[in-house]
């Protein structure tokens, strides 16, 4: 895989993020994947790869537009035609809201404050239960999940796609397994 301002991800990666070298074990042939906090890419760019082969489509969402354009760049050096970029945050609700850089780091954008210091962007927000019929796709596979405190968020705007579809959820978080409100899911982390 080619990248752009990124190599590509190292065993430290994986050492970082067990999970990600066990993602394609887990990707459906023809399959829709959600990455949720895109970052510059590296879980969209391996599930293009796979789903490119298997008529798949990867959906990312990254509102820092930095990070998007970057995303963009990588997949676009790739060849991988089956990703949708998508600019704005899921949440809740819909409408505007603040997206803070919180400890001046932008891996660390989120809808929630951490940081007394942090720098707002103003930011589209809605919920995926909204946004998900738009994208006119019959199937949902696969979300990941990294948006550094608004889990909560996002999953109360997934509530009836996520029902519908039963999707594989992947999300970095702290919330407590009794905080996330997913009937019917039970909660596994790697030991």
């Amino acid at each position: 895989i080619k990248a752009l301002a990124a190599r590509r991800p190292s065993r430290a990666a994986d050492a970082l993020e067990p999970e990600f070298e066990h993602l394609e074990e887990l990707l459906v042939p023809g399959g829709v994947f959600l990455d949720i906090g895109a970052n510059t890419g590296i879980y969209p760019i391996k599930a293009a790869k796979f789903l490119t082969a298997n008529g798949g489509v990867v959906v990312a969402y990254e509102p820092f537009p930095e990070m998007l354009a970057t995303l963009s760049r990588n997949l676009y050096a790739n060849g991988f035609t089956n990703v949708r970029l998508r600019s704005f945050c899921l949440g809740e609700t819909g409408g505007a809201a603040e997206l803070w850089m919180n400890f001046h780091r932008p891996t660390s954008f989120s809808l929630v404050r951490r940081d007394e210091k942090a720098a707002p962007l103003s930011m589209l927000v809605l919920p995926l239960d909204e946004v998900f019929p738009l994208e006119r796709l019959e199937r949902l596979d696969y979300v990941k999940i990294d948006v550094e405190g608004a889990e909560a968020q996002v999953l109360a705007g997934a509530r009836a796609t996520f029902k519908r579809f039963r999707p594989i959820i992947q999300m970095e978080t702290e919330i407590a397994d009794s905080q996330l409100n997913l009937p019917d899911y039970c909660c596994w982390q790697p030991p």
